[in-house]
């Protein structure tokens, strides 16, 4: 992109009919002249667009040459700076990828101009939204007319889909919370979207909504369905007929019928028409966005023993019997059946909240993961981290339910670095199965005093209506004795002694060093990438005959479904229980980070976990994360030692 400097530099330069000394137009803007050569080094590829070019000339100066009619497009191409100059590069390929879901063929030389970038800057856009259209199925090709898109109806929608979520991303760094906030989105951002295509698409959900008690996810997820296909059919594109054995099977489904109140509304209200293939994928959705089918419901028993099998799984590795919880039972009946089907027909839900469930429930993430992997090879599935994230939910809720998990409210100084340590020492002392929220003194509101169990602070508070012996005091920084006696006060006075001893089974029984060899642990390494780091290491468990070769795939596979890096710069991969022939924990310390997912990582823990040894994950993981969620820690424990030094402290302190 160019500056406002470089636009009213080039300015002065279409208007001027002599040469000027670099040093004159330093002068003017009140910049060196080296800044002023930056400047011309910029214009430079913007101007050879309209074929002119900057003429230096020893004694002279600068000057613009080209025809005037040349000059006179360039100088009105810059009208439109004010407007696209300061797009981020994600904004920009937003833009582009719309244009091109819109069936326009678009060239590199009119982007740049358009958007005053390089042709370089929109090769490298181009290459972000090839790699955006290839996971939906969808290529991005060229001719002498410009690049396009070419793919299925069903997986263009599914990219358009995706296209408007990513346009509310860009503005809030969110997804929508609710429909009508996402409606609302549509209706003052988006000119390409009929308003009537918007109100009658949400009139129609929010009477789904309320007849199926749907969340909010699955309405925004519809109301996207029905508005992406509306447009389309609007634009006389349709869905490709199917064979004969997959329609017929749908037109069993308990939900055609809805699908088919749905199709006559919209054709009633919007004067369009729908094909029989439209309403074929209007059903395929309403399955998908968590409106039970009849066929599937029939067959419940099937499922059900599917759910029951993950309840005693989970309940096995957290040592806590939930497999009495029938609001659990129902809850994963209710997610995993249409999930199933969405995976098979390649119909993705976003998670919301998948970044801060990561996060925060790091630990739990993990384990629903580790639950879920026999789930996986039973219906040859891999189910993504979105869907991850919505089942874990619904243990973290049950485990709420009987545990009676605490929620607790750290309250400390300004400074995120502060307060990401204080939470980070803080966990490592109390339970991490408990529910923290982090809270700056500025942004601390005491009518939210009420929604927590516990308050931790490190200042002094002046509260009403909360009872001061759920309040304890510790300093910005505490020591580890004083941390072990505000666990010993909070164990004494809050927690039962069962539940303090589940939560922190680690403590008593499995240790990590049990899995852990000095043989295993590989430093002063200079890996450039993921892949190369996961080929040694499990190369290494190949070698010692740790794993089986299908371990290999399903390591990759778990990182192509879910990135397991965290922000503190450490990845703990791991694969399928049943490729791994005896637990064990690789680590590696690589001299430089490396791209992992959406971070970068120069601590890996490669975590193999053997089929027999499952039911102790849940201690394993927890150990891990005592010593990666603090980067001081990582840095203390991993960098600069030898593999004997971070072997002993591993021994010694688990």
């Amino acid at each position: 992109m160019i500056f406002k400097r470089q636009v009213t530099l080039l300015k002065e330069l279409i208007y001027s009919r002599k040469y000027n000394s670099v040093q004159h137009y330093a002068e003017l803007f009140q910049v060196s002249t080296r800044t002023i050569h930056f400047d011309l080094d910029v214009l430079e590829d913007i101007v050879k667009e309209y074929h002119c070019r900057i003429v230096k000339k020893p004694g002279k100066g600068i000057f613009l040459d080209g025809k005037e009619n040349d000059k006179n497009k360039l100088l009105h191409s810059l009208q439109n700076y004010s407007r696209f100059s300061n797009l981020s590069p994600a904004e920009r390929q937003i833009q582009i990828l719309e244009k091109l879901v819109n069936e326009e063929r678009l060239s590199y030389k009119l982007l740049s101009q358009k958007y005053f970038v390089s042709r370089t800057s929109i090769a490298k856009d181009f290459k972000v939204i090839k790699e955006m259209c290839s996971k939906e199925g969808v290529l991005l090709e060229y001719d002498n007319d410009g690049t396009f898109l070419v793919g299925h109806e069903k997986n263009l929608q599914s990219l358009l889909k995706k296209l408007y979520l990513r346009k509310f991303e860009q503005n809030y760094y969110r997804f929508p919370n609710n429909l009508i906030e996402y409606k609302q989105f549509l209706l003052d951002t988006d000119n390409s979207l009929p308003h009537s295509f918007i109100e009658e698409t949400f009139n129609i959900v929010c009477t789904i909504g309320e007849k199926y008690n749907l969340a909010d996810h699955y309405l925004i997820s519809l109301q996207n369905t029905l508005i992406v296909l509306c447009l389309r059919v609007y634009r006389n594109k349709h869905h490709e007929q199917g064979n004969g054995y997959v329609f017929e099977k749908v037109q069993q489904l308990g939900t055609y019928f809805v699908a088919n109140e749905i199709a006559e509304e919209i054709e009633k209200k919007l004067n369009i028409s729908l094909s029989e293939e439209d309403i074929v994928y209007i059903n395929e959705c309403l399955i998908a966005n968590g409106i039970e089918n009849l066929n599937i419901t029939s067959n419940h028993g099937y499922y059900s023993k599917l759910v029951q099998d993950l309840i005693k799984k989970f309940s096995k590795i957290i040592n806590t019997n939930l497999t009495k919880d029938k609001k659990l039972y129902k809850g994963l009946l209710t997610h995993i059946v249409p999930m199933i089907y969405r995976l098979n027909n390649n119909i993705r839900l976003q998670n919301p909240l998948i970044k801060e469930i990561k996060k925060q429930y790091s630990v739990m993430f993990n384990i629903t993961w580790f639950v879920l992997v026999d789930l996986e090879s039973k219906l040859n599935i891999h189910i993504p981290e979105d869907e991850i994230g919505f089942i874990m939910v619904h243990f973290q809720s049950a485990l709420e339910r009987h545990e009676d998990i605490k929620k607790v409210l750290i309250v400390c100084p300004t400074g995120i670095v502060t307060s990401e340590l204080l939470e980070a020492r803080i966990k490592k002392y109390l339970p991490s199965l408990n529910l923290y929220e982090v809270v700056s003194v500025q942004n601390l509101n005491p009518a939210n005093f009420k929604k927590f169990d516990y308050i931790i602070s490190t200042v002094p508070l002046e509260v009403k209506n909360f009872d001061s012996n759920r309040i304890f005091f510790i300093s910005p920084i505490p020591t580890d004795k004083e941390l072990k006696e505000l666990t010993n006060l909070m164990t004494d006075k809050i927690f039962n002694a069962q539940a303090f001893y589940t939560i922190n089974e680690y403590n008593r029984e499995v240790k990590i060093n049990n899995f852990l060899l000095p043989n295993s642990i590989f430093v002063n390494n200079h890996f450039n990438s993921m892949k190369e780091i996961l080929e040694y290491l499990i190369s290494y468990l190949e070698h010692e005959d740790l794993v089986t070769p299908l371990y290999r795939k399903s390591v990759f596979d778990r990182e192509a479904t879910s990135s397991t890096a965290l922000e503190t710069g450490v990845a703990i991969p791991h694969g399928n229980p049943d490729y791994v022939k005896k637990t064990s924990i690789s680590i590696l310390v690589n001299s430089k980070k490396v791209h992992w997912g959406n971070e970068k990582v120069d601590i890996i823990i490669l975590l193999s976990v053997a089929k027999n040894d499952v039911n102790h994950i849940s201690s394993i993981i927890s150990q891990i994360y005592d010593v990666i969620s603090d980067r001081n820690r990582m840095e203390t424990v991993f960098f600069g030692k030898s593999k004997e030094n971070i072997y002993d402290y591993f021994y010694d302190h688990y």
